[in-house]
């Protein structure tokens, strides 16, 4: 990898996530860092956010330290797994998505 990555996992009191979860997502955000080094780190938090009529419902969010600006993906499911993988999905989708833009540059408005 071009640079140092540094990340966090978030739990609630109330929430247990996997090991093997912990490690997929880390896994995948070493993934889209490699090669690049606009990625610095990432926060990972996953909980219930009340406990109410629906108590299953998990929500995750993930935000990835970019250069220039921060990429953010939330997703609410009804276990950890759903939830986080959802994130995943938004996070790696808004990356992909800026550094095929930052690819074309002629395509980019003027300052």
């Amino acid at each position: 990898m071009d640079n140092e990555f540094d990340w966090e996992f978030y739990t609630g009191e109330d929430t247990v996530v996997e090991d093997y979860l912990k490690d997929d997502t880390r896994d995948q955000l070493l993934e889209l860092a490699e090669g690049h080094t606009d990625m610095i780190g990432a926060s990972v938090a996953v909980e219930r956010p009340a406990i109410r009529e629906t108590p299953f419902i998990y929500e995750a969010r993930i935000v990835v330290y970019m250069r220039p600006d921060n990429v953010v993906g939330h997703e609410k499911g009804a276990n950890p797994e759903a939830a986080l993988r959802g994130a995943l999905r938004a996070v790696e989708r808004q990356i992909r998505s800026r550094r095929e833009k930052l690819a074309k540059p002629w395509e980019r408005p003027r300052s």
